[in-house]
């Protein structure tokens, strides 16, 4: 099981990744902010705060050098960073917290409360497992978390169908 822990420690899911298929290279949706609007402008709903996670296992024997692309909606690169994944280890963070794999990985300041959503694409020298999940903070304060489907570039994006056109449509919602 890999354990999401928030801010102050606290564990908030523990989830496993046996299911996730290794890959060198894939692609999710992400979002991340305080005040995402879950519904249509006018419907009167209130915000909700919303982030992205990640689970990463390298079931390999070697050492993992991963590279983390964040994009905006538009492919506008905003951030890169670098990081390690020693044999066999497993690290799960939200998108706020990347940099506590990849060092010099910086959220841009604005992300959270104007840009929201983009792609994070993962890179590695090595075949990673990957989970992502969606954690929504609703009005109550309650946790609600969802499963984010991957891209698996190393397959060839063309020959995906959750590839650039069902990004734009996860984005869309």
């Amino acid at each position: 099981h890999t354990r999401f822990r928030n801010v102050t420690g606290v564990q908030t899911c523990a989830l496993p990744i046996s299911g996730a298929t290794a890959t060198t290279a894939s692609r999710l949706y992400v979002e991340f902010g305080n005040a995402i609007q879950s519904s249509p402008a006018g419907s009167g709903a209130l915000p909700v705060k919303v982030n992205t996670g990640l689970a990463i296992v390298n079931p390999g024997a070697t050492l993992a050098s991963i590279r983390f692309t964040l994009r905006s909606s538009d492919g506008q690169i905003l951030a890169v960073g670098f990081g390690t994944l020693g044999a066999g280890e497993h690290r799960a963070r939200f998108l706020d917290q990347l940099a506590d794999i990849a060092p010099d990985f910086a959220l841009p300041a604005d992300f959270a409360t104007r840009i929201q959503r983009g792609s994070l694409q993962v890179d590695s020298d090595q075949a990673l497992a990957i989970t992502a999940l969606r954690m929504t903070t609703n009005q109550q304060d309650n946790a609600i978390f969802t499963t984010v489907p991957l891209a698996d570039l190393s397959q060839g994006a063309a020959s995906d169908p959750r590839s650039e056109e069902h990004m734009s449509e996860l984005q869309s919602r």
